[in-house]
C-alpha cells in the first residue's frame, strides 16, 4: 500500500508524456500546413505577452540561445509576422515586436490547438490551465 502514491504518479507521468507526444505530433502537422514551426509559434506567443522587447530579453525569457532566436526571428520577419527596429541613437540596440499578421497567425494557431484538443476533451481550456498549473508548480 505504501507504493500506491508512487505508482499513481508513475502512471500519471506516463500518461502525460504519451498525451504530450501525440498532441505535439498533431500540432506539428497542423503548423506545417501553415508553414510555421512550433518554435516560431512559441516566439509569437511570447511576444504577445511581452510586447516590444529586445531579442536578448526574449531569448532569456524563453530560455533559448540568442543565435537560435535570431535565426527564427529572421524567418518570422521575412514572413511579415514580426518587425525588428534598430535604434541608431542607442548603437546596435534593437527591439522586436509582433505585427498584425503575427497576431492573426497566433489566433489561427490557437484555433488549431483547440481543434486538436476538442477531439479528445470537451474542455481544452481547463486542460490547458491544469497543465500550466503543474508546470508552474514543478518548473
Amino acid at each position: 500500500m505504501d507504493d500506491e502514491p508512487q505508482l499513481i504518479l508513475l502512471q500519471l507521468s506516463g500518461l502525460l508524456s504519451a498525451a504530450a507526444a501525440l498532441v505535439e505530433e498533431e500540432w506539428a502537422k497542423g503548423l506545417a500546413g501553415l508553414g510555421i514551426s512550433v518554435a516560431s509559434v512559441a516566439i509569437l506567443e511570447a511576444l504577445t505577452v511581452s510586447g516590444r522587447t529586445t531579442p536578448t530579453a526574449l531569448a532569456r525569457r524563453m530560455r533559448i540561445r540568442a543565435d537560435s532566436l535570431s535565426s527564427l526571428l529572421g524567418k518570422l520577419e521575412k514572413g511579415g509576422y514580426v518587425r525588428r527596429h534598430v535604434r541608431e541613437s542607442a548603437g546596435a540596440s534593437a527591439t522586436v515586436v509582433i505585427t498584425g499578421s503575427g497576431l492573426t497567425l497566433v489566433q489561427t494557431t490557437r484555433q488549431l490547438e483547440s481543434a486538436i484538443l476538442a477531439r479528445v476533451t470537451a474542455n481544452a481550456s481547463a486542460l490547458r490551465e491544469d497543465l500550466q498549473a503543474i508546470v508552474s508548480a514543478l518548473g
